[in-house]
């Protein structure tokens, strides 16, 4: 640490278990690194667009930050036994390989979704992708350049760690429901309780199928994100559904982009329906600050917003009885797809069907909030399915005659 440093972070030596090849994790990390972390992302925080002041609430962008930044932490202090400011360059490159393959897996992985306060929670599913890596290194880089402002470090371990780079946008397109798994989920749906909780169910499932918005960004919104926009500057605001125009939610996804959704007008009236459910006024713009999704209620708390988490264990939930429905049915194949999907996939449905119905790439582009074109041009896949049924017409009796 530099001589009059504003920040300082090497204050008194953590208390660590010796790293032995099964040691447990350290529990939380040191107050003074921690305490780093937070002002690192509280500099990072930039104004509410729509409120005109400084948000409170953690956009995913800070999640991410967060979690990746905790990650290094963790492993910094478990297995090297240091501080944020005591990271070497041999430290960065050992744990650019550790992202590659976090062992030992019993350590440091667990299945997604266990609880942060279960004993069994681990900061890994498992070895991280290529763009996880270096999404990584880039947010290390970031934190460590802060600290180096601070005047906390002379260098940064990060800067000469090489950023593994994608030959091509890796979006897994796989990773969608058929028309058919969807025709499944959609009957659960459909069967779930007439409570405030079960309708917001259905209506998640439905908003993230049909607009390829991230779960972040649905999560994060307000009620007064969304608004009604004209398609003619200069008409007024509709008292009815003829004039021309339509909803859009509007959101900050990855980047700090900001960009309107479209929202289709029945999902819109759905939502109505919940703020009614909730004694709120059922307009959107009335309700400004207050969450778009919201946890089932607890005696003596105020309103809470409803965590990622919850909804993923949901809508996994929902496709687990989809699932068993489709095995009942002698689905099997499709039964074993459902099983393994997460919310996520419904952003990868919406693509591939937006593209196959003929939906413009770039408006598809836009709605996904892609920063390239090429990586929504993966979506192209989705015609795939017709190729195949063309082409395997060539293979027919008859099919091929020869020539007179």
């Amino acid at each position: 640490m530099l001589p009059n440093s504003p920040l300082s972070i090497v204050d008194t030596p953590p208390r660590l278990t010796a790293p032995a090849p099964l040691a447990p994790l350290v529990a939380e990390p040191a107050a003074g690194d921690a305490a780093a972390i937070d002002l690192w992302l509280a500099s990072r925080a930039g104004p509410d667009a729509r409120a005109g002041a400084a948000t409170e609430r953690p956009d995913h962008t800070a999640r991410t930050y967060r979690r990746e930044a905790e990650r290094f932490l963790l492993w910094l202090q478990t297995e090297r036994g240091r501080r944020l400011a005591q990271a070497t360059l041999t430290d960065a490159v050992a744990y650019r390989d550790f992202l590659a393959d976090p062992a030992p897996r019993e350590r440091w992985c667990a299945p997604r979704g266990t609880p942060r306060t279960s004993a069994a929670w681990r900061p890994f599913e498992g070895p991280l992708s290529l763009g996880a890596r270096r999404q990584a290194i880039v947010v290390l880089g970031n934190l460590y350049r802060f600290l180096q402002d601070q005047r906390v470090l002379a260098g940064n371990p990060w800067a000469s760690v090489r950023v593994p780079r994608h030959a091509a946008p890796r979006i897994e397109t796989g990773r969608r429901l058929t028309r058919g798994q969807w025709g499944a989920v959609e009957a659960v749906l459909a069967r779930l309780p007439r409570t405030h909780d079960g309708q917001q169910t259905a209506w998640i499932a439905r908003v993230l199928h049909a607009t390829g918005l991230r779960l972040a960004e649905l999560v994060d919104a307000d009620c007064d994100a969304l608004d009604w926009m004209a398609w003619d500057d200069a008409a007024p605001r509709p008292t009815d559904a003829l004039e021309p125009g339509g909803w859009v939610l509007r959101v900050t996804g990855k980047g700090l982009r900001e960009r309107a959704v479209p929202v289709p007008a029945a999902l819109v009236d759905n939502l109505l329906d919940l703020l009614r459910a909730r004694d709120w006024v059922a307009d959107p713009q009335a309700n400004p600050g207050r969450p778009l999704l919201v946890a089932p209620p607890r005696r003596g708390h105020a309103v809470q917003r409803l965590s990622p988490r919850g909804v993923y264990r949901r809508l996994k939930a929902v496709f687990s009885v989809a699932a068993s429905a489709l095995q009942a049915d002698g689905r099997a194949r499709d039964a074993a797809h459902l099983r393994q999907a997460s919310t996520h996939w419904l952003r990868h449905t919406f693509g591939s069907e937006a593209v196959a119905a003929g939906v413009p790439l770039d408006v598809v582009r836009e709605n996904l909030g892609h920063a390239s074109l090429a990586t929504t041009s993966v979506y192209l896949h989705a015609t795939l399915s017709r190729r195949m049924r063309e082409l395997a017409r060539m293979t027919e009796p008859g099919a091929m005659r020869p020539e007179r």
